[in-house]
């Protein structure tokens, strides 16, 4: 049997032989993380981890070729992920063009962070009041079946940074 090809999220491998199996995300630490700032990154490291996996499932479930309605439904599904969100995390546009307009970037934090991981960086995070704001850049390439859903990303070249997943998790 033939092995997955493996799915890159932050350069490194998403995909395991079998099933999914989300490989950590290194964030990137500030030097000499106060304990609660070191716990933080751990919980939004399997946070993300978690997410992307969740994103993944349903990107297997709409293949290219797949009908509106299961499009539609995918897309629901994604919406639908975690109820409330915003207060955890969110997925947001760099593109200027979402499929929902709530997924446009907000506040400093989040437009100044997307400008960086758009210009190359791996991950961008701060501490902003008492959370841990984080942001893992998603490329067009992050899924080969995200284009079944996000058509306007398709003449993008691959490896562009079209979104982010914004992460808030209190210290």
């Amino acid at each position: 049997m033939a092995l997955p090809r493996p799915i890159t999220f932050l350069g490194l491998p998403t995909l395991a032989a079998v099933g999914l199996l989300v490989a950590p995300l290194p964030l990137a630490a500030p030097s000499a993380p106060a304990p609660n700032v070191a716990e933080a990154q751990a919980t939004t490291e399997v946070l993300a981890n978690a997410v992307l996996s969740a994103v993944i499932s349903v990107s297997d479930a709409t293949p290219p070729g797949s009908t509106p309605e299961e499009i539609e439904a995918a897309s629901r599904a994604v919406s639908l992920l975690a109820p409330g969100r915003w207060h955890s995390y969110r997925l947001i546009d760099a593109t200027g063009d979402p499929l929902d307009g709530k997924n446009q970037p907000f506040g400093a934090f989040e437009n100044q962070g997307l400008a960086q991981l758009v210009a190359g960086a791996p991950s961008v995070q701060q501490v902003v009041g008492n959370r841990l704001r984080t942001l893992l850049p998603l490329t067009n390439d992050t899924h080969p079946n995200c284009m079944t859903c996000h058509t306007n990303y398709g003449a993008l070249p691959q490896g562009t940074v079209v979104g982010a997943a914004s992460f808030r998790v209190k210290l």
